[in-house]
This record gives C-alpha cells, sequence and structure tokens, in this order.
C-alpha cells in the first residue's frame, strides 16, 4: 500500500507540473487565470517537498521492517518456533490432565458425600 501511495502522490505532482509546463503562457496572463503562476508553482514545490520528507521518513521505516525478516536466521527460527510449539502442546496437556484430576476428584468428593448421606440417612431411620 505504501509504495502504490507513493506511486500515486508522484502521478498527481507529475500532472501539476505537465499543467505548469504546457498551459505557462496562458497560467502568466493574469485575465485567464485565477491564481497567479508563481503563487501555482510556490504551492505545487512546497507540496513536493513536503512529500519527499514524508516519503523518506515513511520509506526509511517500511524498508526497515520489510528488511529485518532477511536478517534472520531462517534454521534458528524454525528451531525456536518448533519448540515454542511443543512447549504450548506440552502446556495444553498438563493443562488437560489438570482438569481432569479436578473433574475425578470433584467426582470421587461428592460420590463420598452421596455415600455417606446415604449411610447417615439409614441411621437416622434405625434410630
Amino acid at each position: 500500500y505504501v509504495i502504490s501511495a507513493i506511486q500515486l502522490m508522484q502521478f498527481g505532482y507529475a500532472i501539476a507540473a505537465a499543467f505548469l509546463l504546457i498551459f505557462w503562457d496562458d497560467v502568466l496572463d493574469v485575465k485567464f487565470s485565477s491564481v497567479q503562476a508563481k503563487w501555482f508553482l510556490i504551492v505545487l514545490i512546497l507540496c513536493e517537498l513536503a512529500f519527499n520528507w514524508i516519503a523518506a521518513k515513511i520509506l526509511t521505516r517500511y524498508t526497515l521492517c520489510t528488511s529485518l525478516g532477511e536478517l534472520v536466521n531462517k534454521s534458528i527460527l524454525q528451531e525456536t518456533m518448533a519448540k515454542f510449539k511443543l512447549d504450548e502442546a506440552v502446556r495444553e496437556r498438563e493443562k488437560k490432565i489438570q482438569e481432569e484430576k479436578d473433574s475425578n476428584d470433584a467426582m470421587t468428593k461428592a460420590k463420598e458425600n452421596y455415600v455417606s448421606s446415604e449411610a447417615t440417612g439409614k441411621d437416622r431411620k434405625s434410630t
């Protein structure tokens, strides 16, 4: 997107500059133009300078971000990614085992409570 935007802006400035070059005589004639030629030229130059300054700031960051991927050792990156994925899988498995253990403990407690309440209920009936 950045490159397309820069190309579009450059195209716009090229059209404005071409307009000045082609119609310079008409632009200089104050009778036919509402804007004096010097202001048209000054605005065009100032906008072009502002665009070039902004593009210089953006392009350095853009190329830096896209070039960082070239600086990475791909084999080490793949090893690191594989280790990360393995650690995540182990962590998920341990979490699942712990949840199953907690679930089994809760079931065992519920069963013990049920059995003890049944036994207590029978003791009360017999007294």
